[in-house]
């Protein structure tokens, strides 16, 4: 089990490093934290589909990247910061509201992951 903690904590550690050449501050920030959700969340699909070890270590671990990083999303996004090397939609800035309001991680991983212990 400790093998596959090592392994997905060097998986999001390098997609860190690959980041977006010339995004800096906030964009990289964001560009990181949505790389970091991406490896977890393969992790989890490799859990669900058996290939991976069902660990309660290891799913708790990569739930909680998961929910750590989606509740910076918000922050994450400031007026400005939609510009060439970002990535973001401007649909984002232009709907806030509605972007802000989206429901966090948690209320939504029992239907994603049902036999999570929430």
């Amino acid at each position: 089990m400790r093998q596959y903690i090592i392994a997905i904590t060097a998986l999001c550690a390098t997609t860190s490093t690959l980041a977006h050449a010339g995004a800096t501050g906030i964009v990289l920030q964001r560009m990181e934290s949505m790389k970091e959700m991406n490896e977890a969340s393969k992790a989890l699909a490799l859990i669900r589909a058996g290939g991976l070890p069902f660990e309660p270590e290891l799913l708790t671990r990569v739930t909680d990247l998961i929910t750590n990083n989606a509740d910076l999303i918000p922050a994450q996004y400031p007026d400005g910061s939609f510009a060439f090397p970002s990535e973001a939609l401007l649909s984002i800035a232009q709907n806030r509201d509605d972007f802000e309001a989206a429901p966090p991680p948690w209320l939504i991983w029992p239907a994603v992951l049902p036999w999570h212990p929430i």
